[in-house]
Formats: C-alpha cells, structure tokens, sequence
C-alpha cells in the first residue's frame, strides 16, 4: 500500500481520478490542508480491512480477559471437545 500526501485543493480539483485509482493501484492519500494532514482518502475495501482486522483483534482480547475472568482458560482440551460436540448437537 502506498501513501501519497496531496494538497486539499489538489484533491478537490482531481477527486473523481483520485477515488476511482484508490483500489486500482492500492494508494492511499493523506490530505493536507496548509500543510497540516486533515483527512485520509482510502479504498472502501481498505478500510473495511483495516477496520475489521481492529475490531477482531479487540473481540480476541476481550474474549480472552473474560475467558480469564470466569476461570475458562485453564480449560483441557478434552473439555473443549466436549463442549463442542455439545454446542454442535444443540444446533441440530
């Protein structure tokens, strides 16, 4: 992925080229207005990559710390299946 960093006028002037390549050839840009960055330009796909590799990250630890919390993770591993196979039936 590379990053470009582009004048907010610039970006204004050229959007409709800037948003239909941001896919195509895997950029992204930071606008910058007077020199500061103000705002990021990104694929839809990219963000909901970047997003929702966040949000599972944070879904793991928090299942973890309650995992931890309730004493689940000192679980064997025969308990596990178990508790699999019983899940699975209940579906059935």
């Amino acid at each position: 992925m590379t990053t470009h960093i582009i004048g907010l006028d610039q970006a204004r002037q050229q959007l409709s080229g800037l948003v239909n390549g941001l896919d195509r050839n895997q950029l992204r840009y930071f606008v910058s207005s007077r020199g500061r960055p103000k705002a990021v330009l990104m694929s839809i796909s990219d963000y909901l990559m970047t997003i929702l590799r966040q949000k599972r990250a944070s879904v793991v630890v928090e299942l973890q710390l309650e995992s931890k919390a309730k004493g689940l993770d000192k679980i064997t591993s025969q308990e596990i299946s178990r508790e699999i196979r019983a899940a699975r039936r209940a579906r059935l």
